[in-house]
C-alpha cells in the first residue's frame, strides 16, 4: 500500500511541477499571489491524498462494520403495543435523534405497506444511526434460536407424555404447550409480512404446524382409546343381568371404571363424555339401591322358610316315638314332600352378603332332610320286613306243595296283613314297596284261581 502511495505521490509532485512552471511563465507579475495560491493547493493535494489514502485502508472495514449496522437494523425491531404512536416509540427508542420521513422510508424496504400510522402488533425497524435505547428493541436472531429449542423440547415433551401413562398435569402441560404455540404464532403471522423475516418464519411456522398437528393426532388417538373404553362399559351395564349373585360387585367394578374413565376425559377436558358418565353412574347407582332391595327380598324369603323348616321339625322329632302309627307315616309322607318345596337357594350361595345367612338356613334344611330320610327309611324297613315273612310263607308254601288247597289261608294274607302293608306304603309314598306287595297278592291270587 505505501509504495502505491508514493507512486502517487510522485506523479502528483511531478504535475504540479508542470502547473507550476507554466503558472511562473504566465503570471510574473503576481508572485506573490501565486505563491499563496501554490501553497494552499499543494497543501489540499496532500491533504487529499492522505484522506485517500486513509479511506482505502479503511474500505473494507467500512464495509464490515456496514454489514453489521444492517444486520442490527433488520434483525432487531420494535412490536407497536396499544395506545402508542410513531412519534412515541420514535422518541423512545431513538430521543432527540430521528426524522420520521426517513424512519418511514427505510421501513418501506422491510413492507411496502408501512406508513405512519403505528397499529398494535406492527414492526418497526430503526437505523442504528437513531437508536439511543436498544434494549427496548427485540432480537429477532435469538428470538428465533429460543423458538427453535422450544419446538424441540416441546417434541421431547409431546413424545414422553404419550409413552408413560397420562395424568392430568402431563396433559395439562401439553394443552399449555398449545396455548403458547398458538400465541407465538399469531405473533409469527405478524412478522411474516416483514420481508427480513418472511424466509425463517415460513419455516418456524411449518415445525411448529408440523409439532401442533401430532400432538393434537396423539391427542385424538387416545380419547379414541377412552371412548373405546366408555363403550366397553356401557355395553356390560346394559347387556348384564343385574339380577344375580355377585351383582354388586360388578357393579362396583364398573363404577370404578367409570371414574378412571372420568379422570381420563377430564385430562383431555371433554364435557361432553363427562356428562355421559355421569348419566351411566346415576343408572348404577340406580341399579345398585334396585339390587339392594332384591337382597333384602331375599333375606326374607330365607327367614321365612327358616321358620317352615323349624316348624317342620319340631313336627318331625316326636314321629315313630309310638311304633308304626298310620298317622305318624302319613306325617312323614307330608314333611318328606313339605322339605322338597323348600326352597334353597343354591343360586344364592355366590353373593357375599347372603353367605353367612344361607349356610345357617342350608345347615338347617339339611339336619331336617337327614332326619326325615333316617325315619322314613326305618319305617320302610319295619314294613319291608313284614312283608318278607309273608314273602317267604308263599315261596315255602309253593316249595312244598302246601300252598294249594290253602285258600283261606292266603284270602286272609290278601285282607289282612297284606292290605295293611300296602296301605302303610301307600302312607309313605314308597312305590317301590307297593309294586313289591302287589306281586305278591297276584302271586297268591294265581294259586287261589288255580
Amino acid at each position: 500500500m505505501e509504495s502505491k502511495l508514493e507512486s502517487l505521490i510522485m506523479d502528483t509532485e511531478s504535475k504540479f511541477n508542470d502547473l507550476d512552471r507554466k503558472i511562473s511563465n504566465k503570471i510574473n507579475d503576481e508572485g506573490s499571489k501565486i505563491n499563496s495560491i501554490k501553497k494552499k493547493i499543494k497543501q489540499a493535494i496532500i491533504g487529499l491524498l492522505i484522506i485517500t489514502s486513509i479511506g482505502y485502508g479503511s474500505v473494507e472495514a467500512y464495509k464490515v462494520k456496514r454489514k453489521q449496522d444492517i444486520l442490527f437494523e433488520s434483525s432487531r425491531y420494535y412490536q407497536v403495543m396499544e395506545g402508542e404512536t410513531f412519534e412515541t416509540i420514535a422518541e423512545k427508542i431513538c430521543n432527540d435523534s430521528y426524522n420520521l420521513n426517513k424512519i418511514i422510508e427505510f421501513n418501506k424496504k422491510f413492507d411496502e405497506n408501512f406508513d405512519s400510522i403505528a397499529e398494535k402488533g406492527e414492526i418497526i425497524h430503526f437505523q442504528k444511526k437513531y437508536i439511543k435505547n436498544s434494549e427496548q428493541l427485540i432480537n429477532f436472531i435469538h428470538e428465533k434460536t429460543q423458538l427453535n429449542e422450544k419446538i424441540q423440547k416441546n417434541k421431547n415433551l409431546v413424545e414422553i407424555t404419550f409413552n408413560g401413562n397420562i395424568t392430568k398435569q402431563k396433559i395439562d402441560r401439553i394443552y399449555d404447550m398449545i396455548e403458547k404455540l398458538d400465541s407465538e404464532t399469531e405473533k409469527m403471522q405478524i412478522l411474516q409480512n416483514d420481508n427480513y423475516f418472511k424466509e425463517d418464519i415460513t419455516l418456524l411456522l411449518n415445525q411448529v404446524v408440523n409439532l401442533k398437528e401430532n400432538t393434537k393426532k396423539k391427542i385424538n388417538s387416545e380419547i379414541k382409546k377412552i371412548d373405546t373404553k366408555f363403550k366397553l362399559v356401557n355395553n356390560i351395564f346394559r347387556a348384564n343381568n343385574w339380577e344375580k349373585p355377585g351383582t354388586m360387585e360388578k357393579l362396583e367394578d364398573l363404577i370404578s371404571k367409570n371414574n378412571s374413565l372420568r379422570y381420563l376425559y377430564s385430562c383431555f377436558r371433554n364435557t361432553k363424555m363427562l356428562s355421559e358418565l355421569n348419566k351411566i353412574e346415576e343408572q348404577i347407582n340406580k341399579k345398585k339401591q334396585d339390587y339392594f332391595i332384591l337382597l333384602e327380598n331375599v333375606k326374607g324369603n330365607i327367614n321365612k322358610d327358616k321358620y317352615k323348616v323349624k316348624s317342620l321339625q319340631r313336627q318331625l322329632d316326636p314321629l315313630l316315638n309310638l311304633g308304626l302309627q298310620n298317622k305318624e307315616l302319613s306325617l312323614i309322607k307330608e314333611i318328606k314332600a313339605k322339605t322338597m318345596q323348600i326352597k334353597n337357594y343354591n343360586n344364592w350361595k355366590s353373593e357375599k352378603r347372603l353367605e353367612e345367612q344361607i349356610n345357617e338356613y342350608t345347615a338347617k334344611i339339611n339336619k331336617l332332610n337327614f332326619e326325615i330320610n333316617n325315619k322314613f327309611n326305618y319305617a320302610v324297613g319295619m314294613i319291608n320286613q313284614e312283608l318278607s315273612q309273608y314273602e317267604e310263607e308263599i315261596a315255602y308254601g309253593e316249595k312244598t306243595g302246601r300252598i294249594k288247597g290253602a285258600d283261606i289261608r292266603l284270602n286272609y294274607l290278601i285282607k289282612n296283613p297284606l292290605a295293611m302293608i300296602k296301605n302303610r306304603y301307600e302312607l309313605l309314598g314308597y312305590q317301590k314297596g307297593l309294586e313289591r306287595t302287589n306281586n305278591l297278592i297276584n302271586k297268591i291270587n294265581f294259586f287261589i284261581k288255580n
